[in-house]
């Protein structure tokens, strides 16, 4: 017996009305929120948390032994390695030729995990894993802000529903805070002497790009960064689209059987 389609929810470009009011409403509410020191302080705390934890999962991916820890001397945080040990590559590379194993049988399947596996010995063993890992920091920040935007946007897996708003809300103010951070270095010099003396034991993050590359300077870096705060909502609604359409393939299939 199939439920009649009068009772199903309705989507508007992959998203249901309540997922749009709640993306609409807590962006107005981050943008407002975010003006109040307390708030943009504990969304900053959040920030260095999953920068640091971007830093520390991409080393250790590469063989680094690596400890993330919040900086209460200078502020911020840092993330101490220590030298490479290759044998920690072993576990990465060895989870990808397992799933590679699992899902031998489907061909689009094996091109991608192969690719992959290619992708990142290539980075492993040249200057490419020392550009991913310095910026890992800020680009988890983003991607993390993009991850919760799409949760909020899909609903899927959601057990209370206050878990919507509270990703949104959180998706939103943590891309607002680095674009913030990153438009301000671009703005304002005194920001950015400041940026650039670093602190007393590390360069920062685009600071050491710079110098490994000249041609990427802070400024381009900043612009980057800004473009990609901008980007990774669109991409979080394509990817929700994506899915949603598959889902509704999936089930068509499914309705056609029966």
């Amino acid at each position: 017996m199939h439920s009649s389609r009068n009772n199903e929810t309705r989507y508007y470009l992959g998203i249901d009305k309540t997922g749009w009011i709640i993306l609409a409403a807590t962006f107005f509410v981050a943008a407002g929120l975010m003006q109040f020191g307390l708030v943009k302080h504990i969304v900053g705390y959040l920030n260095i948390l999953i920068h640091e934890f971007g830093h520390f999962l991409s080393r250790m991916l590469f063989g680094y032994p690596s400890i993330p820890a919040f900086d209460f001397r200078e502020g911020g945080g840092v993330t101490s390695y220590t030298t490479r040990s290759l044998w920690i590559m072993l576990l990465p590379l060895g989870g990808l030729i397992y799933v590679l194993y699992l899902i031998r049988g489907h061909v689009a399947s094996v091109i991608i995990i192969v690719t992959t596996i290619v992708l990142f010995l290539l980075l492993a063993f040249t200057n490419g894993h020392d550009y991913l890992c310095i910026w890992a920091g800020h680009g988890m920040e983003v991607l993390i802000g993009g991850l919760f935007l799409y949760r909020a946007m899909s609903g899927s897996a959601v057990i209370n529903p206050m878990e919507r708003p509270v990703y949104a809300f959180c998706g939103w103010a943590m891309l607002m805070h680095t674009a913030t951070f990153f438009f301000k270095l671009l703005t304002d010099d005194v920001e950015m002497i400041q940026y650039r003396m670093g602190k007393s034991y590390v360069e920062n993050d685009l600071v050491k790009i710079e110098s490994m590359c000249r041609g990427l300077s802070v400024k381009l870096q900043c612009i980057l960064f800004v473009l990609l705060c901008l980007i990774i909502p669109l991409l979080a609604f394509a990817v929700n689209l994506f899915f949603k359409r598959i889902r509704e393939k999936g089930r068509e299939s499914f309705d056609s059987f029966e």
